[in-house]
């Protein structure tokens, strides 16, 4: 009689570590699936995006720009700018944004708001509004070229005074005396006072816009300003 008990106990002891051990098999199959699972969508997550105010540095379109968010619009820059000055009085309302890379930080782009001064600019690059976005036409060369009697002479444009010109049937002032700043772009549409495009956003209404970029660098790169007329947007 004692001879089955004890057998009868090994074996219940035995059918109990069975249970056990595949208990702790499952479980661990189990938490190491969930492991991976959430692995992958860490790695697949979209990371939050962090910015001053209110223009953060994102990936766009496959290459890491500056998105500048305002409540009225928004456009891209290179991802190294950053907002310098604001202004905001009864002759103007503007931000300026300025390049931030060493050897490269002589680029600024300006945007002016509803408020425009009417200055003086060295090239025009006109402007279309289509819908709420933007097309540009083709930058002028320096308008000290085809503004009067026309001259690329230095000492000749330091004694003129600033004067009424047109590029592509769009007036503005040329800054003919301006030897040293040969890269101040102005941008404008036909039809429109100086210096001004307007353009209605669903939410923000309709508003005027300049965009005015110097360039002082001695390889100007115009295609800043060209990637921000592009992308911009009126919301």
């Amino acid at each position: 009689m004692s001879i089955l008990y004890r057998y009868d106990h090994h074996r219940r002891k035995h059918q109990v570590n069975l249970v056990i051990l595949s208990f702790v098999v499952a479980f661990v199959g189990i938490a190491s699936i969930v492991y991976f699972v959430y692995q992958d969508i860490s790695v697949n997550e979209a990371q939050p995006v962090e910015g001053v105010e209110n223009s953060v540095a994102q990936v766009l379109g496959g290459t890491e720009s500056y998105l500048v968010n305002e409540e009225a619009f928004d456009f891209e820059l290179p991802a190294d700018w950053r907002e310098i000055d604001r202004v905001q009085t009864t002759s103007e309302n503007s931000i300026t944004w300025q390049a931030t890379l060493k050897n490269e930080d002589n680029r600024y782009l300006t945007l002016h708001m509803n408020t425009i001064p009417q200055d003086p600019i060295v090239r025009l690059l006109p402007v279309t509004v289509d819908e709420n976005q933007l097309r540009r036409g083709q930058l002028s060369a320096n308008c000290a070229t085809f503004t009067g009697s026309g001259t690329s002479n230095a000492s000749e444009r330091r004694g003129q005074p600033p004067a009424p010109a047109k590029w592509e049937n769009i007036d503005f002032i040329c800054d003919i005396p301006n030897i040293v700043d040969q890269n101040v772009i102005g941008t404008a549409q036909a039809g429109q006072p100086l210096n001004t495009f307007t353009v209605t956003g669903e939410d923000s209404g309709t508003n005027q816009y300049s965009f005015v970029y110097t360039d002082r660098n001695v390889r100007p790169n115009f295609d800043i300003l060209y990637n921000a007329v592009s992308t911009f947007f009126a919301k």
